[in-house]
C-alpha cells in the first residue's frame, strides 16, 4: 500500500479543486467561457491550473514509485511535503503577485524541478540497487 502518498495526493486533490472553482468562478464573473477572453487575471488563473496539473501526476507517479520500492517514509514524507508547499508557493506567485516575475514562482518553479530530480534519482538509486 501507498499510505505515505495517499496523504500527499489526497491535499494536492483539494488544491487541484480550489484552482479549478477559481477558473470557474472567474470565466463566470468575466462572462468567458473559452479561453481567457482577453483577461489578464482569468488568463494567470487557467495557466496556474495547468501548471499545476501538469506537474502534480508526474511527481505523485514518482513518489508512489518510491514508497513501493521501499524508501523510508521519512524520506517520501519530506518530497511530498517539500513539493506541496512548492506548488502553493508558484500558485500564490502566479495569482496574488503584481509583479510579472515573484520570488514565490521563481521558488516554487525551482522546488519543484529539484524535487522532480531528487525523486528521479532516488528511484534510479533503489532499481539499480536491485539490478545489479
Amino acid at each position: 500500500m501507498v499510505l505515505v502518498v495517499a496523504i500527499y495526493a489526497a491535499v494536492l486533490a483539494a488544491f487541484y479543486l480550489l484552482l479549478s472553482l477559481h477558473v470557474a468562478f472567474l470565466r463566470r464573473e468575466m462572462n468567458v467561457a473559452f479561453g481567457d477572453g482577453g483577461k489578464e487575471k482569468l488568463a494567470k488563473a487557467i495557466r496556474t491550473h495547468g501548471n499545476f496539473s501538469e506537474y502534480v501526476p508526474f511527481m505523485l507517479l514518482l513518489l508512489v514509485m518510491l514508497e513501493l520500492n521501499g524508501t523510508s517514509d521519512p524520506i517520501v514524507h519530506l518530497l511530498g511535503g517539500v513539493f506541496v508547499l512548492a506548488r502553493c508557493l508558484h500558485a500564490s506567485g502566479m495569482l496574488f503577485s503584481k509583479k510579472r516575475i515573484s520570488i514565490r514562482r521563481v521558488t516554487g518553479a525551482a522546488l519543484t524541478w529539484l524535487l522532480i530530480g531528487v525523486s528521479g534519482s532516488l528511484l534510479l538509486a533503489n532499481v539499480m540497487h536491485y539490478v545489479f
